[in-house]
C-alpha cells in the first residue's frame, strides 16, 4: 500500500514509514488527513479529484454534520478520537501515544517556571474549570496560567505558554464530553513535554491516567499542591506511571496499534 499523510505530527508518519510506502498525494493509494480545521475541505476537495481512498481523523471533533455528509459521500472514512459514537459514521481512532519506559522519558533541561495550567478555550468546560482551578487559584495566587484570554478572573494569570514550561494541567471538558468519551489532544501534547495531566473523575472512561485520585466531594487544592511542589524530584515517577497505564490498560493508544487500526480500515 502507498500512503500519503496529511498531518504536523512526525510521529505518526514515523511509525508508517516502516508498515507502508510514504507517497506524494498523487501516486498514493491511500491519503490519511489528520483533519484540525475547516480549512482542510479545500485540500480533501482539490485532492478527491485523483480518485484515491481517504481516512480522514477529526482530533477536534471540529467537523459539522454537513461536511461530515459531504465527505462520507464522497467516499471518506470517518474517525474521531470519542469512545461512545455519538455522530454517525464516525469510527474511534484514539489519539497516538509514544508509551515509553524509564529510559525513554526525556529529562527536564531548564526548571518549570509554571505551576498549573490550562490550555484552550474555557466556555464550555467553566464549570469543571471552576471546580478545579478556581479553589487552587485562590489558594495560591499567582499559580494559575491560562492561555484563554476571553476568560476574566482575577484568580487566573492570562498568558500564552508552552507545555514545556509547566508542571502540571488539569484536564477537564465538557458534560458532552464526559458523556462521550472524548479526552482532548491536551492530554497528549502536556505528556509529550514532562507536564503532569491530571485527569479528573468526570472524565470516566480515563480517570485511571490520573496520578493520584480526584475525588468529587473530597477535592482538595493541596493535592495538587504537593504534586507541583515536589515537580522536580518525583516528575519521573508520576509520568512513568501514566505510561505504564495505557502500556497496559490502553494498548489501542499506543503509536503502532493506531498504526495498524488505520491499515485496517483501509
Amino acid at each position: 500500500m502507498k500512503l500519503y499523510i496529511h498531518s504536523k505530527d512526525q510521529l505518526i508518519k514515523d511509525y508508517f514509514f516502516f508498515r507502508t510506502t510514504l507517497v506524494s498525494v498523487e501516486q498514493a493509494d491511500v491519503v490519511f488527513i489528520d483533519w484540525s480545521d475547516s480549512s482542510l475541505m479545500k485540500i480533501f476537495d482539490s485532492a478527491n479529484k485523483l480518485k484515491k481512498k481517504y481516512i480522514i481523523f477529526d482530533r477536534n471533533l471540529s467537523i459539522s454534520p454537513g461536511e461530515s455528509n459531504t465527505l462520507r459521500q464522497k467516499g471518506a472514512v470517518l474517525c474521531e478520537p470519542a469512545l461512545n459514537f455519538r455522530r454517525k459514521f464516525f469510527n474511534y481512532l484514539p489519539y497516538w501515544i509514544d508509551v515509553k519506559d524509564i529510559n525513554g522519558i526525556k529529562l527536564n533541561t531548564e526548571p518549570r517556571t509554571l505551576d498549573l495550567v490550562f490550555k484552550g478555550p474555557i466556555q464550555d468546560k467553566i464549570s469543571s474549570f471552576n471546580k478545579y482551578y478556581i479553589p487552587y487559584a485562590n489558594e495560591y495566587p499567582n499559580s494559575v496560567v491560562v492561555d484563554d484570554t476571553a476568560y476574566n478572573n482575577r484568580s487566573v494569570i492570562k498568558n500564552d505558554f508552552k507545555f514545556s514550561e509547566a508542571k502540571a494541567t488539569i484536564v477537564i471538558g465538557s458534560d458532552e464530553d464526559y458523556a462521550m468519551g472524548y479526552l482532548d489532544q491536551n492530554f497528549v501534547e502536556a505528556l509529550n513535554n514532562n507536564c503532569i495531566p491530571l485527569v479528573v473523575p468526570e472524565h470516566k472512561y480515563f480517570s485511571s491516567f490520573s496520578p493520584y485520585y480526584l475525588a468529587n466531594e473530597k477535592f482538595d487544592p493541596f493535592d495538587i499542591r504537593y504534586i507541583t511542589e515536589n515537580y522536580e524530584r518525583t516528575y519521573i515517577g508520576w509520568l512513568l506511571g501514566i505510561h505504564e497505564t495505557i502500556r497496559d490498560y490502553y494498548p489501542e493508544m499506543k503509536v503502532e496499534n493506531v498504526v495498524q487500526q488505520i491499515i485496517d480500515l483501509v
